[in-house]
């Protein structure tokens, strides 16, 4: 196992890192896709004949955030029950990066708010994914 007793002030920092990372590049790739014209109108999941409705800067700004609080708690468990919590954790990670891609795929929605969704997440996993697994490796 890994001595956790010098990680808690790494994981904190690094999924803080993290968070803020991957908020602020999300927020400028939505931004900067919103501009390029991708519509990002989305069905209401509650009402699907319901108008369609433009997906709030709000939602993938937290979105982005929130992931990485679970993703630092997930390290910080991984920390004190593998020997290898970095590379544990990216696995978990690719998996959970893959799925993430399924609601990208079935939601009904023009292709460029697809795909920007999709890239939406892969930035989000790097960003989160990157600090955390330096963080546990030293």
């Amino acid at each position: 196992m890994t001595d956790v007793s010098a990680t808690p002030n790494k994981l904190i920092r690094a999924t803080l890192t993290g968070a803020v990372a991957a908020t602020v590049a999300n927020g400028v790739l939505f931004t900067v896709a919103k501009a390029a014209g991708v519509p990002f109108l989305l069905p209401d999941p509650q009402d699907p004949a319901a108008p369609r409705s433009v997906m709030p800067i709000i939602f993938v700004l937290g979105s982005s955030f929130a992931p990485a609080l679970a993703a630092g708690a997930l390290m910080a468990i991984l920390v004190r029950v593998t020997r290898a919590p970095a590379r544990v954790f990216l696995a978990i990670a690719a998996v959970v990066l893959a799925a993430s891609f399924i609601p990208s795929v079935l939601i009904d929605a023009d292709t460029p708010t697809r795909v920007v969704l999709a890239l939406l997440h892969v930035v989000a996993a790097a960003a989160i994914a990157a600090p955390l697994a330096r963080a546990a490796s030293r």
